[in-house]
């Protein structure tokens, strides 16, 4: 070891006086990479990352490979107990004194070492993961070192920061000689400049071997046998907790042990022939690259020259870029002295010549309204902190006001203290404007969209409730006696009405779906439960046109989906219904099959089929084939229309397939769900009722709308009912024998306080008796119909269908 150091010195040497210094600094850089230091392992970027301080050289329990890498036994622990508990440790090599200065200043979260009463008062400590012993160690030509009590005028070298320091405090027959580390301090032992050298034995026995040290022998052993543990600052208890908690774990399950067989109780690993000689092999490629760096000489003043001249080129295109962009820079160091590039005096509307730049003046070319907010955002920079980009004014001389977006960045310097802050300006008053125009736009398209909304829905109730009067009147016109040419009046009046509710109901749910008044509200959903219910209601209208209707899905498991139970229904209904009106003969087929994480909808019929170029023009709104005529009978053209703006809505897609002659397929993708909250898609089945029902019965009716009010009173008092009415809940429940009807037909929306669910509510907390009662209302949207499942009284849309009004009642018992 020492030839191979005299030998790097006289290269050096050499080297000086033929190359000159600035040629010598390149060579010892150059050979500093080839030198076979280790360093640090590659950073893996994980949740949570700590810090470890290791020794280079304290095999077998921490040490740098060949490669860099961290190895020995308390690194292999610690990535052992990482991958238990889901977190990283990064392993940074340091002698010893920095070890403990990082720790002490939070620059690292753990360091490795021997537990004594003077640092367990400093340090919180996990448990010991193991045992290590200290031993004294002679020059081979001090054979009277025997033990500690032999060490009486002699030069004994100790380790900065160690443990022996404390250990033989209390001695002061021998002279102390510190060393920086283990290795210097077998160093200067095997080179007779100390007697003895005190450390933990394991480390420096494997030294000793590894390094070759044969002037170097143990004199005594085993001494002061301590427990070694992990340390970390007190406040950072909750790694300490962290650290038992798996070492606890690791112990039991044995790994522990078998990482002490192997790196504590195993055999010492040999160094390599490369490592053994890597000064020589450092000298010899420092000598071949000392030849390159005398032929590169040429060629690198050439590219120092070339390398100036882009560079002062690129400060002119700089220069150039950041007037065309209106982009200018700035520096302010830690003396508050200011620099700008001339972009930035012409975007502040100042002259260089005649402007002096201070952090005063800057602050006063600023609107008074902008100076506080910037005076904030320079202090967070030069915090530390990362603020977003400002945007203030500018008034120039002329009275124009000029928006300027500020961005800036502290710059540490390498000892991580707070250099310079540096960033740019520029000058962003078009963009500003052409924003502020933008949100004026927006605020006016916002207000105009409030309005539609509002109309919608007051169109949406208040067109329902003379409908819903002229279907009550209808009704209770068809109860008297008609001659048969009244009664065909009648049945022309009854199809007009449906027919105009139908389109009512779809022009409502078209600009509803446009306007964004329906919301989706989202439930698992079973999908069995929808497709029984398409069974219950459109078996019938199928088997009365002599058509099969099947239902395909798995009998097996149980498909959910995520969505909106009202909307879903709305979109097969719509698709079903359509297949049963174009289907002559044949069946109709519902499918639902899980398709990867979707499931698959299908409607599939037999019906005469699109052709082809029509297939695309089947989801605009009044399309319809072979109608050119407009046969309401045929229907309006918008249930494919609402089909695909619901499932758009509901972020599906419906598709279309046909052949004609033979039939159509059509077909969405809704996300699957786990069977979690199940809303129930299965709606209540309607009871019959008989022609006398109302006969004899009292009936309290609460309707604010006069019509609709005068059209049910009328209707129920001509089929023999008794009607009492009132147009608030508040009016009602002050009547005395309001508990004495023997049904109630309720409006939801009613003109007081209470409306018509919380009147039926307090009507039940005052009866004895259920109270037979229905609601009804002319609100369709989605958040009431989810919100009107959870009623206990069946609910009817207006206008209303009389004959199931009446089931409904009936269905409650007489």
């Amino acid at each position: 070891m020492t030839i191979h150091v005299f030998m790097f010195l006289t290269a050096v040497s050499v080297l000086r006086r033929h190359v000159g210094r600035f040629r010598l600094i390149i060579l010892l850089f150059a050979a500093s990479v080839c030198w076979p230091v280790p360093g640090h392992a590659d950073e893996q970027q994980t949740q949570r990352v700590y810090r470890v301080a290791i020794d280079r050289e304290y095999a077998p329990y921490e040490f740098v490979d060949m490669h860099g890498q961290a190895q020995g036994y308390t690194p292999s622990l610690l990535r052992a107990l990482g991958e238990q508990a889901g977190v990283q440790f990064e392993f940074i090599a340091m002698n010893w004194p920095d070890a403990l200065a990082s720790l002490r200043a939070g620059r690292v979260d753990i360091v490795n070492m021997i537990v004594t009463p003077e640092r367990a008062a400093e340090f919180q400590f996990s448990a010991p993961h193991s045992r290590i012993a200290q031993a004294l160690f002679r020059n081979e030509n001090r054979k009277n070192i025997t033990s500690l009590d032999t060490l009486t005028g002699h030069v004994v070298a100790l380790q900065e920061g160690d443990v022996s320091l404390d250990r033989l405090a209390d001695r002061a027959d021998f002279t102390r000689y510190i060393v920086d580390s283990k290795l210097d301090g077998l160093l200067h032992l095997n080179l007779d400049k100390v007697d003895a050298f005190f450390c933990a034995q394991q480390v420096c026995v494997r030294a000793i071997s590894e390094y070759d040290f044969r002037n170097v022998e143990l004199a005594a052993g085993g001494l002061f046998l301590q427990g070694y543990a992990f340390a970390a600052r007190k406040e950072n208890q909750p790694l300490i907790a962290l650290l038992n908690q798996q070492l606890a774990h690791i112990h039991l399950s044995g790994q522990l042990q078998e990482l002490e067989a192997q790196w504590l109780h195993g055999q010492l690993v040999q160094p390599s022939w490369l490592y053994r000689n890597r000064a020589v092999l450092s000298l010899l490629a420092a000598t071949l690259l000392l030849g390159m760096v005398l032929l590169w000489n040429v060629s690198l003043r050439r590219l120092v020259n070339v390398r100036t001249k882009r560079l002062q080129e690129s400060e002119r295109h700089l220069v150039q870029s950041q007037r065309i962009a209106q982009i200018g820079s700035w520096t302010y160091d830690m003396d508050h002295h200011i620099t700008w590039s001339d972009e930035m005096y012409r975007i502040f509307g100042v002259s260089p010549d005649t402007f002096t730049l201070n952090a005063e003046s800057f602050i006063s070319l600023i609107h008074p309204d902008d100076q506080a907010a910037m005076r904030s955002w320079v202090e967070r920079c030069m915090s530390g902190q990362k603020p977003p980009a400002l945007v203030f004014r500018r008034v120039w001389p002329d009275g124009t006001v000029h928006y300027i977006e500020g961005q800036g960045e502290l710059l540490l310097n390498d000892d991580g203290t707070p250099g310079l802050m540096s960033g740019t300006g520029q000058d962003i008053t078009g963009r500003e404007e052409t924003e502020n125009r933008l949100r004026d736009s927006m605020r006016q398209l916002e207000n105009k969209e409030l309005a539609k909304t509002r109309f919608l829905a007051a169109a949406g109730h208040d067109l329902r409730q003379p409908l819903a009067a002229a279907n009550m009147f209808l009704f209770a016109l068809r109860s008297t006696s008609t001659s048969p040419q009244q009664e065909e009046i009648i049945r022309q009046m009854t199809h007009s009405m449906e027919a105009f509710k139908g389109l009512l109901d779809a022009l409502l749910k078209v600009s509803r779906l446009d306007s964004g008044m329906i919301k989706p509200e989202y439930h698992t959903i079973s999908v069995n439960e929808i497709l029984i219910w398409l069974e219950q209601n459109f078996a019938v209208m199928a088997a009365e046109k002599r058509l099969g209707f099947r239902l395909y899905f798995s009998m097996k498991e149980t498909l959910f989906v995520r969505s909106d139970v009202g909307l879903l229904k709305s979109v097969l209904s719509n698709l079903v219904a359509n297949a049963i009106k174009f289907t002559a003969r044949g069946a109709i087929m519902i499918s639902a099959r899980a398709r990867g994480g979707d499931v698959l909808f299908q409607v599939w019929d037999t019906g005469a089929g699109i052709p082809e170029e029509h297939v695309e023009h089947v989801f605009d709104e009044f399309y319809q084939l072979g109608n050119p005529q407009r046969d309401r009978t045929s229907g309006l053209g918008l249930g494919l229309a609402i089909v695909k703006r619901t499932l758009t809505l509901l972020g599906g897609e419906v598709s279309c397939r046909s052949r004609p002659g033979r039939g159509t397929v059509f077909a969405f993708r809704l996300p699957q769900a786990e069977s979690a909250t199940v809303v129930a898609s299965e709606l209540p089945q309607a009871h019959g009722y008989s022609d006398s029902f109302a006969q004899g019965r009292t009936f309290v009716v609460l309707e604010d709308d006069h019509l609709v009010a005068s059209a049910t009173t009328t209707m129920l008092e001509g089929m023999g009912g008794r009607v009492i009415c009132f147009s608030s809940a508040e009016q009602a429940l002050l009547y005395a024998d309001i508990g004495q009807a023997d049904y109630y037909i309720v409006d939801f929306m009613l003109g007081g306080a209470l409306d018509g669910i919380q009147f039926l509510i307090r009507l039940r907390q005052e009866l004895t008796a259920p109270v037979k009662a229905v609601l009804v209302t002319g609100d369709t949207s989605g958040h009431f119909i989810h919100e009107s499942a959870g009623f206990d009284w069946p609910v009817h849309y207006k206008p209303v269908d009389v004959q199931a009004l009446f089931a409904s009642l009936s269905a409650q018992g007489h």
